[in-house]
Formats: structure tokens, C-alpha cells, sequence
């Protein structure tokens, strides 16, 4: 069923790198009793990407 306060119109952006963010970061959590220094990268990749993500979304909170 679809939700009758949502029309076509009114659809949501998806902010750019959202799914990248969120698979280093759970590989990161995963990885790091394997490959530590790999997962570190990985997990500082993921939080620079979601500082850019969360400044662009305060910059424009309609998408």
C-alpha cells in the first residue's frame, strides 16, 4: 500500500554518497578485527564523506 500523504510531487532526494557512507562504514566495523589500519581508512573515508553530507543537507534541508 502506498502511503496517502505522499504524492508523486512530493518525492525525497537521496544526498550524494549516502550508500557509499553507509557500506564503509560497516565494512570498517567488520573488517577491523582482520585488517585494522584498512578498516581506520575506510571508517575516516566514511567521515569525511558524512561531514560533506550532513553540511550539504543543513545547507538545503529540502532534499
Amino acid at each position: 500500500m502506498e502511503n496517502s500523504n505522499q504524492t508523486s510531487d512530493n518525492k525525497q532526494e537521496v544526498l550524494p554518497n549516502s550508500s557509499t557512507i553507509l557500506v564503509l562504514g560497516i565494512l570498517s566495523v567488520f573488517l577491523f578485527c582482520f585488517a585494522g589500519i584498512i578498516s581506520l581508512i575506510m571508517a575516516i573515508i566514511a567521515l569525511i564523506l558524512s561531514k560533506q553530507a550532513t553540511k550539504l543537507y543543513q545547507e538545503t534541508p529540502h532534499l
